[in-house]
């Protein structure tokens, strides 16, 4: 009765190691490599969570790009007065020295 138990629980692990993963279509790529573009995966309380990933330009974040590229102008249009603040304190401080 126990020797029959075995072999049975041996021969349904040889089942599951013998099967062959199936090759992805050329769609389900597609959608994989969009899934990975669009998501990122994160650990939360131990457990993976998919969640979106931020906005990037170029692979900086936008903020990022936008302090890096700005003018005095493109803060004023957009009322972006603190940044605007910051960027003529740091200018002064440049003539300065």
């Amino acid at each position: 009765m126990l020797g029959t138990g075995i072999r049975l629980h041996v021969q349904a692990l040889d089942d599951y190691t013998s099967m062959t993963k199936r090759k992805l279509t050329a769609a389900e790529k597609a959608a994989k490599k969009k899934r990975r573009l669009e998501f990122m995966t994160i650990f939360i309380n131990g457990k993976q969570k998919r969640v979106k990933r931020p906005p990037t330009i170029d692979g900086i974040p936008v903020e990022e790009f936008v302090r890096r590229n700005a003018d005095a102008l493109w803060y004023h249009q957009n009322e972006e007065y603190e940044e605007l603040y910051l960027l003529e304190q740091s200018q002064q401080d440049d003539d300065m020295f």
